[in-house]
């Protein structure tokens, strides 16, 4: 073996007789190169929006939610809340009444979905920090505001600084029997506060309003809520999540961050997977250069293959030797390609050099990367299987051609 894998490296790093041969080496290593290259920077691409878009979804989402498996509401009894908040790791709670409304502003409508929160909601989440007009304050004495998504704020063209024109809501009523339609629905106003921009999906979705305004305008009592979001102090004691589902019982659900956000993360995986597919099918085309490669090599070293054979190599060493060169040459344009790859992934991480289109208007001025330690794992197995394939059949011919030297 140890001769087998000498030959082959001496193979891998001396020049051939032939100009062409040496060229068409090459060709194959920088196809491979150029194809390695390509997959960690789209896959690091790829993994930098992912890692971007959970982490601005997540945002606005608590550690922990519970909600009810039935109803879409229930009574928050004060002994449940303070069972809660008497849990160490529990730092804060907030009370959040959510529900579809319609809305009019100043000769516009649209359907929307309103979230009454309590004074706690802003300690259980990121959202102020994502407020671009306006502030955190949504009630005082006399009125109540609303903060509004992005999207939302623009399709309805809202002014902050015209405090005359208010939110006009229309909530459907639970039960009626008038035939009047203005009968059926509960209607309320309040004043816009506040523009923020967190992830598109929440913008062009969601109002933040005062929960005993949302309660006021749904006729629910004031322990009335549709889920409790809870503020952990450390996440990653996973017995937490179980300590709250024998508290609020089996009638309610207890979902982390990721759990909310399962379709997202199936949905990612299943674009990253057909991507890598895509990718591993173009690599594969470049192998053909490969399998041409190495046909040719085969066939301007039939005299060193028949001397080698005399020399006491059997034709499966004779496959083995062309198996190992073909493997060789692969991961080594591979690999050459691959680190080019990670440089150029770590100046982009590091100083940002290709910027997002329209950057002005998103939260990132230059593409996210980043590098998984599994991505390398999987180019280098996909590298290796690629090279091993297309070697299959150079090294059968490179053993035929003993066996039809001896007859």
């Amino acid at each position: 073996m140890k001769v087998i894998l000498y030959i082959a490296s001496r193979y891998l790093f001396f020049k051939n007789k032939r100009q062409a041969i040496n060229l068409l080496s090459l060709i194959t290593m920088f196809a491979m190169a150029c194809g390695s290259g390509a997959l960690i920077i789209i896959l690091s691409t790829f993994n930098g929006f992912e890692n971007l878009s959970m982490s601005l979804q997540e945002s606005f989402q608590p550690d922990l939610t519970v909600s009810p498996k039935k109803n879409k509401q229930f009574e928050a009894s004060e002994e449940l809340y303070q069972q809660l908040k008497a849990h160490p790791n529990i730092e804060s709670i907030s009370l959040v009444y959510e529900d579809k409304v319609y809305v009019k502003y100043m000769g516009k409508d649209i359907l929307a979905t309103m979230k009454g929160v309590d004074a706690s909601y802003f300690q259980t989440n990121e959202v102020k920090d994502y407020i671009i007009a306006g502030d955190t304050v949504l009630e005082n004495e006399e009125y109540s505001f609303a903060l509004i998504g992005l999207g939302l704020a623009q399709k309805l063209d809202i002014n902050l600084n015209n405090q005359f024109e208010q939110l006009e809501l229309f909530s459907p009523k639970t039960s009626s029997a008038s035939s009047s339609m203005t009968d059926n629905f509960d209607r309320s106003y309040i004043t816009p506060g506040g523009i923020f921009s967190v992830y598109q999906d929440y913008d062009d979705k969601y109002i933040i309003a005062p929960l005993s305004f949302v309660q006021y305008l749904k006729s629910a009592s004031e322990n009335q809520v549709t889920a409790l979001e809870l503020k952990i102090k450390n996440p990653s004691i996973t017995s937490t999540k179980e300590v709250i589902k024998s508290i609020v019982g089996d009638g309610f659900y207890v979902k982390n961050k990721r759990e909310l956000n399962e379709t997202f993360y199936k949905i990612s995986q299943i674009e990253k997977l057909v991507t890598l597919f895509i990718l591993v099918f173009v690599l594969a085309i470049l192998s053909f250069n490969f399998i041409g490669s190495l046909t040719m090599h085969i066939i301007e070293k039939e005299e060193d293959i028949r001397m080698l054979h005399y020399l006491g190599l059997k034709s499966n060493q004779i496959f083995s030797l062309y198996m190992f060169y073909g493997i060789f040459q692969g991961l080594l344009g591979g690999i050459i390609g691959l680190i080019f790859g990670l440089v150029i992934c770590a100046v982009q991480f590091t100083f940002g050099i290709v910027s997002m289109p329209g950057s002005g208007t998103f939260v990132v001025h230059s593409y996210p990367v980043m590098i998984y330690g599994s991505d390398i794992a999987y180019i280098l197995g996909i590298i290796f299987t690629v090279s091993a394939l297309a070697s299959v059949f150079p090294a059968l011919r490179a053993k035929n051609s003993i066996a039809v030297n001896q007859k």
